[in-house]
């Protein structure tokens, strides 16, 4: 919740930003390009990450010992303050932002963040729970393969992106 709380302002002023300038080629093309430059470095950093030793900690916290609202102070803290989160929306977001306003306009970034934070949602719900418990349930190999393959699929997405961007030069 605290993550979408930070994230649709973001969005919606990110795209009011861009419809102005959504027709203009090169703006196409430098976004489509850092934002494949982004997630291929995002990519190989979450290769590098799952070959690195696991050190998990032998404590449980219960999140009835947390407070709702301080789970939502952190959450807000933790968005809103990652510099990764950022440079991920000006980036590959503004990209996807682009797209969307192609697809529909404002309408379709709607779509497209209604599918995105959906998405967010399922997979943080998802990597809480393997936080906790991954690691037992799956074993340190299936993990490590798992973040590879995550990896590997940045990688992929990147090089579309930097593809497409090329091909809007061409175009042009």
């Amino acid at each position: 919740v605290a993550h979408t709380i930070i994230e649709f302002p973001l969005v919606i002023l990110l795209s009011l930003g861009l419809l102005t300038v959504a027709s203009e080629s090169a703006v196409r093309v430098v976004i489509g390009l850092l934002g494949g430059a982004a997630l291929i470095l995002l990519g190989f950093l979450q290769i590098r990450g799952s070959l690195s030793t696991v050190d998990v900690a032998e404590g449980k916290i219960r999140s009835a010992d947390l407070r709702w609202r301080s789970l939502l102070l952190i959450g807000l803290a933790l968005s809103g303050l990652n510099p990764l989160f950022i440079v991920w929306w000006l980036t590959v977001g503004a990209n996807l932002i682009l797209l969307s306003l192609q697809f529909a306009s404002l309408l379709g970034v709607l779509f497209m963040y209604l599918c995105h934070v959906w998405i967010d949602y399922v997979s943080l719900m998802a990597f809480s729970h393997f936080a906790r418990e991954g690691l037992n349930l799956l074993g340190l190999g299936w993990y490590r393969l798992i973040l590879a393959s995550s990896g590997l699929a940045l990688i992929y997405f990147g090089l579309v992106f930097i593809i497409d961007s090329a091909e809007t030069i061409g175009a042009v």
